[in-house]
């Protein structure tokens, strides 16, 4: 409107007389007023301000009536918050206001401040409801101090109820411009010079007026209107502090920095809100905008006079770094900005002030910007999501810390920036570095800060998931091995004593109340018990403790539990300070420690808290411990109704002097001191009232009460058993002599009845009472009546699997009573269908679920088994199916529960327990699945191949494994290490040990199923069993060969069964027998010959190693003279043996075992087949078994199959801890090549592929699109564009940075694609250079891009040679680049939202590239 409205008025001002100017202006008032149209009202309006200006100008006197007559009335009804009128018209309106009061300020100006605008103001002030925390009224008042401007501000506020409401916005808005005028000076400047200078304290002057209206705007900064809020801030105060520090007005330094102050300090009152308070948030930006008044920028001549110079501010600084660990990516971006801003100022100013440096900022000169620049860099790279981009920056951390150039609260701040990077590489990598610290000075500076370790470290560790490893859980982690080493580093580098006390006194309590994951608190735990003793934790220390071992919310599981006290126990007993704990502090701590801990007389556990016990005691009275015990115990028992203690109560303080008592006794005569105080109380009392408490007696010895158990306690249990509460066993006694002690029929009777009533607190010891009543020989005991105990017990247990306490009990008693020998050796209670069958159907149904279960019933029954006589052969064959169910068992155990108890027990085993089982199944403590298969694989082992009914037996075993594996369902989308795959491999190594007692009547079968399961086997790691089982059957019946001939013959075969067919004639050569061999010679070489020249490669292959093997073998069998004499073998051989590639070729093969090496007479031991040959083709550590295992069930070997060939040990990369120590100790017998880690040759069977990958990736031919994703840099965008573009056979990928490929989850989401996608490395910097370079050469440049002039995808032709332009994931294509482009297309949308992901998109394009690249060829 100005540059229309000057001229007008200028033209008015000239021509009209004061007749029409009042004549236009009362018209035109008129009009404007009565308008309904806001377009007549506007247009009005920008003719009505000009005349009004005229006029108002050409008045000598009576300028305050006019404006009060006109102008007042237009302010209070456009002003008003009802009112409508238009934007444009308040804009209009309110510049005109501002031009009026700065004019005519004496008068209109000042009545319009103070009586319209400020009170509006106030009346805010009044009316927000959220200025609890911080009244504006008492900042007003605390800031002013001129008596006169408060004389005004209680006048003002004192009116307020008869203000008329005016919409604020406008008013601040008026205010803003009108400063905006003063700023602009001009010729109409009518402000007197007097009136600029504070010459009075009347209050009246320009200087106090805009002293009061900062002072209100800025006690108005906390409104929590948004538009009112950013008036103030980004308008009226910073307009406000440029007139008043602008040099004209010759306002005095120190009022300067009194502004400054009061700013600075509603500030502060803003930060110091709760963090959930949102107008925190506004702080950063406040800063931003007020750093240059704050520190006197821009100046104008020289040095820069700061008004609050806020580097000598601690609050100021507490600031930056609560901005700078923000999660909210805003104040991060502002508390950068001014930290940045704060390096420079004083880079370029020296410090002028004599006030003192902070603790968190001390510049020194020019070495101070180099440690400022690596913290930025440090700051910035913490939140790459590249982790290569990353690891390189961290060192210079090391560099910071040690240099101590920085206050330890700026390097927290990186840790805290990189904490809370989303991508899980990055955060992981950075805690991994911080790890593996090891300098004591650097552990020392993070420990000290508490803020770090337990706000932003701890918190951040707190995640599950970040110790997790696939397929083994969560406490097998090398990331919690490392956390463990640094948590006992810190611990031991705190150079004070008192800080490292108050440390392990923090720690255990963040334990108990904070920390939720039980992998990060077991780990420390660890830590805790590695560490040097240290009196640091009292009683409260051990209160939590209690708290953390007892009650956890994340400790459910009782192996984690059993650890986390084992644990406790060591840490509880280093850390403690004795000093400061009473015998109650002490005894309450050792009763939850061992609270449901199975600890022992002998264990270490036990001596700990011994020694511990008795050096924080003194005086201790295993007398006074036992009457106390007595005394709890009788009134627990006998006083259950009185009304002073609760029961519960009782119940604790008995069990905690129990579980104390125990660790009082030190010799056999405090034994029988303690047990005589209270036996009486525990055994006529408690056992007859069937009550339950802690009994101590378990972890004494029991041979100090034994005899007197025998002879005191006879008589009481048998009167115990007769009132139904029954002990666990028979009494049996040589003191007790010849008594009769029952009738087994009446009892049985009554067992079976008390069986079917029984309860969980009394089954085992029901179910132990037909242990020796079904041993006894009496005539009844039939399969019915067996049955009768057999149905009801299983019917019991099925009740109860769901009870961890006491089925395991349950189960394990009703396995030792059924499987005695005594029922075994009865063929009428075994027969199909009889009470024994029905018992180890339920017991190995069971065992999927429960582990040890199957376990124990097995080490029964081969027990049983193994003493092969002809009762236990007999039984052996009548469970010929159940025992080829038992060589395959072993379910799949991965629910994480069951991974974390079995990480817990391989910690808590013995270290040479773990060197034997490394590399086996048995590291896996928790599940003895394996013990299972190794009794019965150990029992067919030792079969004898002359008795008839050992062959028997084996001849139903092979039959019953060769119908396991010989199933349709077990052969499609079979994948490794499923469940399928561990029963072909389980039953492959059983087969082996069987195979040799084959029945020739039988061999035909046997190899047509043994043939027909190499037709459809496709895993290498389970098809080698069955093609072992081959050559040993065909060994066995030579005669049998031309079934082999026969299908080596036929072409018609799939490509895998021909290579399974030439692995078994890779050692017949060697195999065959001596009279048979000279046939086998004669054949083979025809039948292997046309298959040298196929054209599938890996066939080729095969052939050739099959032909060579074969040669020597001839050769070396003095049959040589069969081929030599036939000169085309000869020349075939000769050409082998002399062209260079066939030779390079046989030397690579020679480094595979089981092409060149394996035997299957001599591997044909334990070690080879159960552990060597899954080696061999890399089969997973828990479905391998050493040998040692087969050695710990029975140690004699056996020369049909021995444990280990150590002839062959050389060759062997497997083999036991024990056994490779012996080897390393003995010269090398062989080549080096066999000491090599044996290569998995497994591949070699898919396809030609891997050995033609070079080939294929060069030379396929390809469509030539390009596509640069430079400019991307998440990785699971750029995976996806690899997956992409090699599907849609694009010519070539360009990424920033080919290192990315290394990144772990690169290749999973680019379902190795990678490995023939063509990939080049091409930074941003230098994208502009790459696409010049291919426009050169021909290509169209495309960029996916939405701009004005981009076509639709679908419109769109692509032309064949392409390159496609991607760009940033949120930026887009930067405008440099757009310029250089050909063409951009778009993709058109439909939904609601407006954008899709890069790979999305990218992958639309290639696609839509290649339909039409394909139309084109089509038409062709």
């Amino acid at each position: 409107m100005d540059f229309a409205s000057v001229p007008f008025q200028k033209l008015l001002f000239e021509n009209a007389d004061d007749d029409q100017l009042l004549s236009f202006l009362e018209q035109l008032d008129l009009e404007y007023s009565s308008a309904i149209d806001e377009k007549t009202r506007f247009g009005t309006l920008q003719i009505l301000l000009p005349t009004l200006k005229a006029h108002v100008l050409r008045l000598e006197s009576d300028q305050e009536t006019c404006l009060e007559t006109f102008v007042k009335p237009w302010m209070l009804s456009s002003f008003s918050q009802d009112s409508m009128v238009s934007t444009e018209s308040v804009m209009a309106l309110e510049g005109a206001v501002a031009f009026l009061i700065k004019r005519f300020f004496d008068g209109f100006g000042k009545t319009c401040i103070m009586q319209m605008f400020l009170p509006q103001l106030l009346l805010a002030v009044r009316l927000e409801p959220d200025f609890v925390d911080l009244d504006p009224i008492s900042f007003i008042e605390n800031s002013v101090d001129v008596t006169a401007l408060k004389n005004r501000v209680d006048e003002m506020m004192d009116a307020l109820d008869q203000v008329v409401m005016l919409d604020l916005e406008c008013c601040i808005s008026c205010l803003n411009r009108f400063v905006m005028e003063l700023n602009d000076g001009g010729d109409d400047q009518t402000i007197a010079e007097d009136d600029k200078v504070d010459q009075e304290d009347d209050g009246s002057d320009i200087y106090h007026i805009m002293e009061l209206i900062f002072t209100i705007a800025v006690a108005l900064i906390p409104c929590t209107d948004t538009t009112i809020r950013t008036k103030l801030t980004h308008d009226l105060l910073p307009n406000l502090l440029r007139w008043q520090q602008s040099s004209k007005n010759n306002v005095p330094h120190e009022k300067q920095v009194k502004w400054c102050e009061m700013v600075w300090n509603r500030t502060l009152q803003m930060f110091a809100l709760p963090a959930t308070n949102l107008l925190r948030l506004e702080i950063y930006g406040l800063t931003v905008r007020f750093f240059d008044f704050y520190f006197g920028l821009p100046c104008q001549d020289g040095k820069p006079v700061p008004r609050k110079d806020l580097r000598f501010n601690e609050s100021f600084f507490k600031i930056l770094q609560s901005g700078l660990r923000s999660n909210d990516s805003l104040p991060r971006k502002y508390a950068s900005y001014i930290l940045k801003r704060i390096i420079d100022f004083s880079d370029k100013y020296n410090k002028t002030e004599d006030q003192e440096w902070t603790r968190y900022f001390n510049w020194t000169g020019k070495e101070c910007l180099d440690h400022w620049d690596d913290w930025f860099l440090l700051y910035d790279i913490a939140h790459e999501n590249v982790i290569h981009l990353v690891e390189p920056v961290l060192p210079r951390f090391e560099v910071l810390l040690n240099e101590n150039a920085l206050d330890a609260s700026w390097w927290i701040i990186i840790f805290y920036r990189g904490f809370q990077n989303d991508v899980p590489s990055v955060k992981k990598g950075l805690l991994e570095y911080i790890f593996s610290r090891e300098n004591k000075q650097v552990l020392n500076t993070m420990g000290v800060e508490q803020s770090f370790m337990f706000n932003a470290l701890l918190k951040t560790v707190d995640l599950t998931n970040l110790f997790q490893v696939p397929t083994q859980g969560t406490l097998v982690s090398p990331f919690g091995e490392q956390f463990r080493k640094f948590m006992r580093n810190i611990v031991g580098a705190f150079i004070d004593k008192e800080e490292k006390t108050t440390f392990l006194k923090q720690l255990v309590h963040h334990m108990a109340h904070f920390i939720s994951s039980h992998a990060t608190i077991l780990y420390i735990m660890e830590a805790l018990t590695e560490v040097e003793d240290t009196d640091a934790w009292g009683p409260d220390e051990l209160k939590s403790l209690r708290l953390l071992v007892d009650r956890h919310r994340n400790f459910n599981v009782p192996v984690t539990k059993k650890f986390l006290r084992r644990l406790a126990i060591t840490a509880a007993t280093k850390l403690s300070n004795t000093t400061s704990l009473s015998f109650s502090d002490i005894a309450k701590t050792i009763s939850s420690l061992v609270n449901q801990y199975p600890i022992t007389s002998q264990s270490d556990e036990y001596k700990i808290i011994y020694h511990w016990l008795e050096k924080s005691t003194s005086g201790m009275d295993i007398g006074s411990l036992s009457l106390g015990l007595k005394e709890r115990i009788k009134t627990y028992i006998c006083d259950l109704n009185s009304e002073d203690i609760p029961i519960t109560v009782l119940q604790n303080q008995a069990n905690v002097l129990a579980r104390t008592s125990v660790f009082a006794i030190k010799n056999e005569e405090d034994v029988f001191i303690y047990w005589h105080e209270v036996e009486e109380t525990i055994v006529s009392e408690w056992l007859l009232q069937e009550e339950s408490i802690y009994l101590p007696i378990r972890v004494t010895r029991k041979d100090y009460l034994q005899w007197s158990l025998d002879i005191a306690y006879y008589e009481r249990c048998v009167k115990l058993y007769n009132s139904r509460c029954y002990v666990s066993t028979m009494v049996k006694s040589d003191k007790l002599g010849s008594k009769q002690v029952f009738d087994p029929i009446t009892i049985y009777d009554e067992a079976v009845d008390q069986l079917d009533s029984a309860s969980q607190v009394c089954g085992e010891a029901v179910i132990d009472v037909f242990g020796p009543l079904l041993a006894f020989p009496w005539k009844e005991k039939t399969a019915e009546v067996v049955s009768r105990c057999v149905d009801l017990a299983i019917d019991f247990m099925k009740e109860n699997l769901n009870q961890s306490k006491t089925f395991p009990v349950l189960i394990r008693s009703f396995i030792n009573v059924i499987f005695q020998p005594e029922l075994l050796a009865l063929p009428e209670l075994n027969e199909e269908g009889g009470p024994m069958k029905k018992a180890l159907k339920m017991v190995i149904e069971t065992g999927d679920l429960k582990p040890f279960t199957t376990a124990q019933c097995t080490e029964l029954l081969h027990k049983y088994w193994s003493q092969y006589t002809p009762e236990s052969t007999q039984s052996m064959i009548q469970y010929a199916d159940e025992i080829a169910s038992l060589l395959t068992f072993g379910p799949l155990r991965d629910r994480e529960d069951q991974k974390l108890e079995a990480a817990l027990a391989l910690k808590m085993a013995d270290p040479v327990q773990r060197a034997e089982a490394d590399g086996t199944v048995e590291t896996i403590f928790t599940q003895n699945d394996y013990l299972v298969r190794v009794l019965m694989n150990d029992l067919i082992m030792r079969l004898d191949t002359n008795n008839e009914d050992h062959c028997l037996f084996a001849n139903k075993m092979i039959d019953n494994l060769l119908a396991a594996i010989n199933k349709d369902e077990l052969y499609d989308y079979t994948h490794t290490f499923t469940a399928e795959h561990r029963l072909k491999i389980r039953t492959g190594c059983s087969l082996l040990l069987l195979i040799d007692f084959a029945d020739g009547s039988k061999a035909d079968k046997y190899l047509d199923i043994l043939f027909k399961i190499m037709k459809y086997e496709t895993v290498t790691s389970s098809r080698c069993y069955i093609e072992w089982s081959v050559v040993r059957l065909l060994r066995r019946f030579p005669d049998r060969l031309s079934r082999l001939y026969e299908d080596l013959s036929s072409p018609e075969h799939r490509p895998n069964y021909i290579i399974s067919l030439l692995t078994v004639t890779f050692t017949l050569g060697d195999s065959v027998p001596d009279d048979a061999c000279v046939e086998h010679f004669s054949e083979i070489f025809i039948k292997l010959t046309p298959w040298l020249i196929t054209n599938h490669y890996t066939i080729r292959l095969f052939s050739y190693c099959a032909w060579k093997r074969n040669w020597t073998s001839c050769i070396e069998r003095g049959h040589g003279d069969l081929i030599l004499k036939n000169k085309h073998l000869t020349s075939i051989s000769t050409f082998t043996d002399t062209y260079v590639d066939c030779i390079k070729f046989y030397e690579k093969v020679k480094l595979h075992y089981y092409m060149s090496t394996f035997d299957p007479i001599k591997d044909f031991n334990i070690e080879f087949i159960f552990r060597q040959l899954p080696t061999v083709f890399e089969v997973i550590d828990n479905e391998k078994i050493g040998s040692r295992a087969f050695m710990r069930v029975n140690p004699n070997a056996m020369d049909r199959c021995p444990f280990v060939n150590p002839d062959r040990k050389v060759y062997y990369t497997a083999a036991d801890p024990t056994e490779e120590l012996i080897t390393a100790q003995q010269p090398s017998t062989g080549d080096d090549i066999f000491q090599k880690k044996i290569l998995p040759w497994e591949m070699m069977l898919e396809s030609d592929m891997d050995f033609t990958k070079h080939n294929i990736k060069e030379n396929r031919p390809r469509n030539h699109l390009i596509v640069v994703a430079s400019l991307i840099d998440r990785l699971p965008n750029l995976a996806g564009l690899c997956r992409t573009c090699e599907i849609f056979n694009a010519e070539q990928l360009i990424i920033p940075s080919l290192k990315i490929k290394e990144e772990p989850g690169f290749s999973t989401i680019s379902v190795s694609s990678d490995r023939w996608m063509p990939m080049d490395e091409v930074t941003e910097a230098d994208v502009i250079s790459f696409l010049t370079k291919k426009k050169e050469e021909g290509y169209f440049l495309c960029g996916l891009e939405q701009t004005t002039t981009s076509s639709s995808l679908g419109d769109f032709k692509f032309p064949e040679k392409c390159v496609l332009l991607l760009g940033k994931e949120r930026q887009g294509i930067p405008a440099d680049m757009l310029q250089m482009l050909d063409a951009t297309v778009e993709i058109p949308q439909y939904g609601i939202t407006r954008s899709l992901n890069v790979h999305v998109s990218g992958a639309i394009c290639i696609y839509e590239y290649t339909k039409q690249m394909q139309w084109k060829s089509t038409l062709q």
